[in-house]
């Protein structure tokens, strides 16, 4: 609907004059309330094929919404009605409001907008969950979502604490094949060397690590943004599922490397079964 700039200037003392009676709400809130005001307002202007409207309609239109101090109470309530109308289930539902804000900008149903973010999760796997984290950075900044603040502790907690436990399980992993090879060479005066199976952890590492961190780390990243608690407490357990089945696939490694030193060793003392004890223990 085209106004002129006097209908303009009209219209927008009675927004301000809503906007006094809604001091006590967040700033969020009453710009979506002053929003839906000038919607109703503009509803009630008679504008046939959207012609410029008379000044005297645009008088009658806000005479029929009613009185800025009424008609901020209607909309007051109106928000209170619509907070008390989200069940916990749909709030156990939603993440991060991604989709229902997305929704909302392309006139999409907040359903069908989620049915496309699981199928592109299907198809790329974490990758929909970094560009579901990225999408909702940029909503969060620009102020276009209505979720809690960032909690930024919780946040390192959760991601942080997932890549030190990995790296650390990597290490203890490590450090163990190290002391075997160590404890072989001090026995037999040779090197350890594993093949085949034997040598799993050695091939896998590199590889079993990344996709670790590729799968993990955007599962807790998830978990450390303000997601409904029920959805928090679930991104939690399968993070650190996740890191349980990385702890026992190094276990296993660690297990190849064991059992082939163990036969290595049963090789080497059939073809010289006598080991220098003397020199063991005077190098220990």
């Amino acid at each position: 609907m085209r106004l002129t700039d006097q209908q303009e200037r009209v219209i927008g003392r009675y927004l301000r004059r809503i906007d006094e009676h809604m001091t006590d709400l967040p700033e969020r809130q009453r710009e979506r309330a002053l929003k839906k005001a000038r919607a109703e307002v503009l509803e009630a202007i008679p504008s046939p094929d959207g012609a410029v409207p008379d000044d005297a309609d645009v008088e009658h239109a806000l005479h029929t919404v009613g009185p800025a101090a009424r008609h901020a109470h209607r909309l007051v309530e109106a928000l209170e009605q619509d907070a008390a109308r989200g069940t916990k289930a749909e709030e156990e539902r939603r993440w991060l409001g991604v989709c229902a804000a997305i929704g909302e900008q392309t006139g999409m149903r907040p359903a069908a907008v989620r049915l496309g973010a699981v199928a592109l999760g299907v198809v790329t796997g974490p990758f929909a969950l970094v560009i579901y984290i990225g999408v909702f950075l940029v909503l969060h900044v620009s102020g276009r979502t209505n979720t809690p603040p960032i909690e930024k502790w919780v946040l390192a907690k959760y991601a942080l604490g997932l890549i030190l436990g990995a790296v650390a399980l990597r290490y203890v992993a490590w450090g163990f094949v190290a002391l075997l090879e160590y404890g072989h060479g001090l026995v037999f005066k040779e090197s350890l060397s594993l093949s085949g199976l034997w040598s799993w952890l050695q091939r896998h590492d590199g590889t079993l690590f990344f996709w670790t961190l590729f799968f993990l780390v955007p599962l807790a990243v998830l978990a450390g943004l303000p997601v409904p608690s029920p959805w928090r407490n679930t991104l939690r357990k399968l993070f650190e599922a996740g890191l349980a089945l990385y702890a026992a696939a190094l276990c296993f490694g660690a297990g190849c490397a064991v059992a082939g030193a163990v036969l290595n060793a049963a090789q080497r003392m059939q073809t010289s079964p006598i080991v220098d004890f003397q020199s063991l223990f005077s190098a220990m």
